[in-house]
């Protein structure tokens, strides 16, 4: 999901062949939007009264859009 997400190989947050390293400060920045993703779903938007949806949610996708960066249009 991520690579699709953002647009990169898994090489982009993992050292090959040592995937368990936490050499890369991508692989950190990635967990902390994964968190920030997962508060933003769980607490944020279920707050939002008369929002269209029993379940909202984000993820990488909603931002990124194929891109490291994330998007800065619509």
């Amino acid at each position: 999901g991520f690579s699709r997400s953002l647009g990169v190989s898994c090489t982009h947050c993992h050292v090959p062949g040592e995937w368990d390293k936490e050499d890369k400060p991508q692989k950190q920045v990635a967990r902390e939007m994964a968190a920030l993703a997962d508060k933003i779903s769980r607490e944020l938007l279920p707050a939002i009264r008369n929002l269209d949806s029993k379940q909202p949610m984000v993820n990488c996708t909603t931002c990124h859009r194929g891109e490291v960066k994330p998007a800065l249009s619509l």
